[in-house]
């Protein structure tokens, strides 16, 4: 059994939907492969953070809206990965059950994209922190991470000695499109730092959206957008330590 192949049983297998002949084959390659363990091992770690969120009731009309903004939504690439399919399932439930829908939500049914889209990745990124991504502060760690997941190679920086460490780094999907991300730190804030070709998605305004700032850029024929919950100050300041690197 190939990685891919055991990663499209992971779900069912965390589940306990998989026959007695498929299971033993997912338990005997993950034995052998660390790979494929820390990967279940981040499903069931965002399984427990979804049950211990709890449930809280859901606005009255908000599932209507969320159910038609769904039905009008761009369908997923059907390159992504299925374990990022998977993640994006749970991550709907945790928001869900935990009122933080409201906030996706009325950015999604009131703003104009892609600021909206943007906010809603960082979001989405914040909960799958631990999930899909390579952790690390080295800029040589995590480029090379990116090859044969994106059709352009992002740049990587670090800029710890100015007080904003490189955390991880993840694949993700802003306005349907995939881009790299690039997760930053400032004290107890993160700053998701967005890169895709430029051109490939509308042009985002800066300025601010349900208290997140949004900050964008293009240089050498990318798209840089930063996405946080700090202020609209030490966001600036970010982007232009970032754009000389």
């Amino acid at each position: 059994m190939t990685c891919d192949d055991a990663r499209d049983l992971l779900e069912a297998y965390h589940d306990g939907e998989l026959g007695a002949e498929d299971c033993a084959r997912v338990e005997a390659h993950l034995q052998g492969c660390a790979a494929c363990a820390r990967e279940l091992a981040s499903l069931r770690a965002l399984s427990d953070r979804v049950r211990g969120l709890g449930r809280q009731p859901v606005p009255d009309g908000l599932a209507t809206r969320i159910t038609s903004l769904v039905a009008q939504s761009a369908p997923v690439p059907t390159n992504q990965r299925p374990w990022a399919r998977m993640a994006a399932s749970h991550l709907a439930a945790a928001l869900l059950g935990a009122g933080a829908v409201a906030l996706v939500a009325s950015a999604t049914l009131r703003d104009p994209a892609p600021m909206n889209d943007l906010v809603t990745a960082h979001v989405r990124g914040l909960a799958l922190e631990d999930f899909g991504s390579v952790r690390s502060g080295n800029p040589h760690a995590i480029k090379p991470w990116f090859a044969g997941k994106l059709a352009f190679s992002p740049r990587v920086s670090d800029l710890a000695d100015d007080g904003f460490p490189l955390l991880s780094g993840r694949v993700d999907y802003v306005a349907g499109k995939p881009a790299a991300a690039l997760i930053y730190g400032r004290r107890q804030h993160r700053i998701t730092v967005f890169i895709a070709p430029a051109g490939s998605t509308a042009a985002a305004v800066n300025g601010q959206l349900q208290g997140y700032n949004v900050e964008s850029w293009q240089a050498d024929g990318l798209r840089y957008e930063a996405v946080s919950d700090l202020n609209r100050d030490e966001l600036t300041n970010f982007a232009a330590l970032l754009r000389t690197r």
